[in-house]
Order: C-alpha cells, then sequence, then structure tokens
C-alpha cells in the first residue's frame, strides 16, 4: 500500500510538537521534523511512487531533493542512534 505523507507528517509532527502543515513546507523552519518525515516517505513509498510524485506530496520538491534528504539522513542515523530509533519507532507506528 502506499503511506500518503499527509498521514506520515501527521505522526512524525505529533513527536515533535509542531503542526503536520508546518513541516510539509518546502521552506519548513523545522528541519530536522521535515527530514525526517521525507526519510519515512522515501523508506516506505520508495517503490510504490515516483519521487517525482513524493516530492509533490511534500511541499512541491523534486524527487532529486528528496534523494539528497535520504543521503543526508542515512549519513545521520549512522552516527546518531538516538535518530535511528526515533526513525524506526515512527514507521513502525505508521505500519501498525
Amino acid at each position: 500500500p502506499l503511506f500518503r505523507s499527509k498521514r506520515i507528517a501527521e505522526i512524525v509532527a505529533n513527536e515533535y510538537g509542531v503542526e503536520p502543515d508546518k513541516i510539509i513546507k518546502s521552506r519548513s523552519i523545522y528541519r530536522e521534523p521535515r527530514q525526517v518525515m521525507l526519510e519515512i516517505c522515501y523508506r516506505l513509498n520508495y517503490r510504490k511512487m515516483s519521487l517525482r510524485k513524493m516530492g509533490e506530496e511534500v511541499g512541491g520538491i523534486s524527487g532529486e531533493r528528496i534523494t539528497q534528504v535520504h543521503k543526508l539522513v542515512r549519513e545521520k542515523v549512522a552516527e546518531d542512534g538516538q535518530l535511528r530509533d526515533l526513525i524506526d519507532r515512527l514507521t513502525d507506528k505508521i505500519l501498525t
């Protein structure tokens, strides 16, 4: 199944105590929550939805930008176990 970015944004935003619309905006001041949302969107929809379509759902960014954020978050997660655990926990919450 497809996992819509709006639902993912709601769960991530709730975790960070911000409004979902605030992290969907492409120029969000909430950098980490937005990156977490984009990473989870990428993980759950990678082979089910085009990156272009995914980008349209998350504030009108390019598929290339989603790939860049994925690489950035992957590097952060390699160094930050708490961030990795947070992303894993939120992903599990979305899947259940």
